[in-house]
């Protein structure tokens, strides 16, 4: 569920009468549904797991959020939710279904959730903790028949956790659970040095996440059907350990943030972070991002040699294939963000078909093909890597997110060899909040189940409701209010809103913005 679950109690508790003929909202949006009237007064009710396994996660979501409505978990019950295998009559849909879909069927109290996964039975249940609908002073289940499977296979969503605030592990577990409720199964820590290596105590902060927590959370996220992948940069972005006295040799420049790839203890050095965090999460995940974006400097200071001898894609391919090896070796596929391998297109031919690109774009475009196409074309498997446009602004820029999301996930699912998407939450500034993303990441997160194209209309109406639990339109208001606001900024060029807040405002280049009315 969202941040807050006492406030969400309130306005799940108190939300407006739905009619009983209304449509079910919930999100992602199933690919198949029928709903029909209220058929199941809901007061309590009994999960049975028949034939299969218990889902304690799945129940952990379902009564969070029920509880929330007021309902009680009993026996006898009003409702009894069967979980079970499909059934003979629903066989021929298994190879349709797939490793992750589920069917769904409410009849006269009973609502009956039939997946041969796990997985699937997970996000049958996850469907069903979003369908009650109000009924006079009560609550009800609509008559349904929902067959429901995804559009990719991987949803995930990258968490920078170096440069903001870093989680409490009840923040962190909470994030997670909201990520599985909205069927997203991978999640992933972007690591500077927020991860406390034992071995390299200085360059974290005093809150880094130690290796115990790493460990719990991997645990964690797996009872949701989560994998928990570790980002951790390997190149760039590297400033707090340059930082450090012991490390500076290892810089490309002196004070820069980008290690020397022909300095090996460079490399040395990050195969050890690596191996370190891949151990904790070891079996429970099939990926481990190792970083390589924006080493916008490498070549030019103690790599300029190496470089000079062996050309920027040899160098850079060279720098990361030991890591490649260790990661590989530790039984996951490795990770590498996109940009660098785009702009040296003679290298993604001699990328190992094993690594899995993370194609990141953030600008809104019409088309994304012309960055999807040269690793379609070799033979790359890729995540599409959206954004949630929170950098450097008080609230996510809606606008923005989501045609970005819409159109990158739609063109992904047009091409082969694209695996998933990675909606990504930056913090460069320090000051954008996790919360306040909600919006674009689960947009990304229903566009990826969803077949394309995603009807944002329809996202925006389902929102209220699935999210914050109440059907009172002031909330979805709100929102419309702060997308108003960040685009009437847009129609001027001018600062991220998080750099405008804090702005002289007897500037000269400020005094316009004096002028808008947001």
């Amino acid at each position: 569920m969202a941040n807050g679950h006492a406030a969400l109690a309130v306005l799940l508790a108190a939300a407006a009468v739905m009619p009983a003929s209304a449509q079910a909202r919930v999100l992602p949006q199933p690919r198949e549904s029928a709903i029909g009237a209220c058929v199941a007064p809901l007061k309590t009710y009994e999960v049975r797991f028949e034939g299969v396994a218990r889902e304690r996660g799945a129940l952990e979501i379902l009564d969070e959020r029920w509880r929330a409505l007021g309902l009680t978990a009993r026996m006898p019950a009003d409702v009894v939710v069967r979980v079970s295998s499909l059934s003979e009559s629903d066989r021929a849909l298994r190879a349709k279904l797939g490793d992750e879909g589920y069917i769904l069927r409410v009849s006269r109290g009973q609502a009956d959730v039939e997946a041969d996964t796990a997985a699937g039975r997970f996000y049958g249940l996850m469907t069903l903790a979003q369908l009650p609908l109000r009924d006079g002073a009560g609550w009800c289940l609509p008559q349904a028949r929902i067959v429901d499977e995804p559009a990719m296979r991987w949803r995930g969503v990258s968490d920078d956790v170096s440069r903001g605030p870093i989680p409490t592990m009840a923040f962190f577990k909470e994030r997670i659970r909201t990520i599985a409720a909205f069927k997203g199964n991978l999640y992933s820590l972007y690591f500077e040095s927020a991860f406390a290596d034992p071995r390299l105590p200085l360059p974290s902060p005093p809150d880094a996440i130690t290796p115990r927590e790493l460990h719990e959370l991997s645990k964690y996220a797996a009872r949701f059907h989560v994998a928990l992948m570790p980002e951790q940069e390997t190149l760039g972005h590297m400033h707090r350990l340059l930082s450090v006295e012991r490390f500076s040799d290892l810089a490309e420049l002196p004070h820069d943030y980008v290690l020397a790839p022909a300095v090996p203890e460079s490399g040395q050095l990050v195969r050890g972070i690596v191996e370190d965090e891949a151990a904790l999460v070891q079996g429970r995940t099939p990926f481990f991002h190792v970083g390589g974006d924006e080493p916008n400097l490498v070549g030019t200071g103690r790599s300029a040699a190496l470089m000079r001898r062996e050309g920027s894609e040899a160098m850079y391919l060279g720098y990361y294939a030991p890591l490649f090896t260790t990661v590989a070796s530790l039984g996951m596929r490795p990770v590498i963000w996109g940009d660098v391998l785009l702009a040296r297109p003679d290298a993604i031919a001699k990328l190992p078909k094993s690594v899995v690109v993370a194609n990141w774009h953030y600008v809104p475009e019409a088309s994304y093909e012309k960055y999807l196409a040269p690793f379609a074309s070799a033979g790359i498997e890729q995540f599409v890597a959206p954004g949630a446009a929170d950098w450097g602004e008080i609230y996510a820029d809606l606008s923005a997110a989501t045609e970005n999301a819409a159109n990158f996930v739609r063109d992904g699912q047009a091409t082969p060899k694209v695996i998933g998407m990675l909606e990504t939450v930056w913090h460069d500034d320090g000051e954008s909040l996790f919360a306040n993303t909600w919006y674009p990441v689960l947009f990304a997160l229903s566009a990826a189940w969803q077949p394309a194209p995603i009807d944002e209309r329809a996202f925006h109406a389902n929102f209220d409701w699935a999210f914050f639990g109440t059907d009172d339109p002031r909330w979805a208001d709100d929102l419309d209010a702060l997308r108003a606001a960040q685009d009437h900024l847009r129609t001027t060029p001018t600062d991220p809103s998080n750099y405008l807040f804090w702005s002289d405002p007897f500037r000269n280049q400020r005094r316009v913005f004096a002028q808008i009315d947001v």
